[in-house]
């Protein structure tokens, strides 16, 4: 599994929901602050605040997956990723759904920041990410 910090992953997912036009979001993210949206869709769709760890584990909370990988070392992953995977590792890897944007702490309020430590604390804590 590919695990990410969630102050980061929500703000790519906004970038990229206020980028794509045929997102059914769009006009929300194009519409509202960060921290609005993201309360809006935790609102309105539980797997947009569902944690990581709730992915890899069983219904008695344990991991059931081999290998944790950080999206942060995307470059350093990827030989151990093709190899268990038995494919070629690509010469060049070309980032797709990339948004423009700055750092992730600068999309944070104390609002937005509290909302995200609420609906992943789990992951804050298991994967041991800081904001």
């Amino acid at each position: 599994a590919v695990i990410r910090n969630p102050y980061d992953q929500m703000v790519s997912r906004y970038e990229y929901i206020r980028s794509n036009k045929n997102h059914h979001a769009n006009k929300d993210a194009l519409r509202l602050t960060f921290g609005e949206f993201i309360e809006l869709q935790g609102s309105r769709d539980w797997n947009f605040t569902k944690t990581q760890l709730s992915k890899i584990t069983n219904g008695k909370g344990k991991v059931i997956i081999s290998q944790i990988y950080r999206f942060e070392n995307y470059d350093k992953i990827m030989p151990d990723l093709c190899k268990k995977i038995d494919i070629k590792i690509p010469s060049k890897t070309t980032p797709i759904n990339v948004s423009l944007r700055g750092r992730y702490q600068d999309y944070y309020d104390n609002k937005a920041k509290k909302f995200v430590e609420k609906c992943f604390s789990e992951d804050l804590e298991y994967f041991k990410y800081k904001f």
